[in-house]
């Protein structure tokens, strides 16, 4: 299996299936939205709801990997090269879908709330979100 493919096949899957692309890359910036209405408030506030909303953002593209792994993948005796290409095809796609709910996230808190990040707050978030996401990764 060749990783390149399979991560661009899961990658389609995500962004280019209406369900998958509300869900999965649009739906953090939804439910910032929606809180943001709904509560308001200062730049602090803001720059809370986006840290939880990234959070979001990344682990609901793992969660829709896993799914996928479960209900597609089998392992085979023997199937150890394949195997290792499928989990990095996974990862690379986990890692594609959170980026892109990341980046619209955060396009959608910058234009529609009083976010205010310093330079050393944006690498701390970033910093944050990573290390958070090794995890589930």
């Amino acid at each position: 299996m060749n990783i390149r493919a399979a991560s661009l096949q899961h990658l389609h899957g995500i962004y280019f299936s209406l369900g998958s692309l509300i869900i999965f890359v649009a739906g953090p910036s939804i439910v910032f939205s929606v809180i943001w209405l709904l509560r308001g408030g200062n730049a602090l506030n803001a720059n809370f709801f986006l840290g939880s909303a990234l959070m979001l953002a990344v682990v609901a593209p793992a969660f829709d990997q896993l799914a996928i792994g479960l209900s597609t993948d089998r392992v085979e005796e023997g199937a150890g090269r394949r195997e290792q290409a499928r989990i990095a095809a996974r990862l690379c796609s986990w890692v594609g879908g959170a980026v892109g709910a990341s980046i619209l996230l955060i396009v959608i808190a910058s234009l529609f709330s009083p976010m205010s990040l310093t330079v050393v707050g944006w690498l701390r978030l970033v910093f944050s979100v990573v290390i958070g996401a090794l995890p589930i990764g």
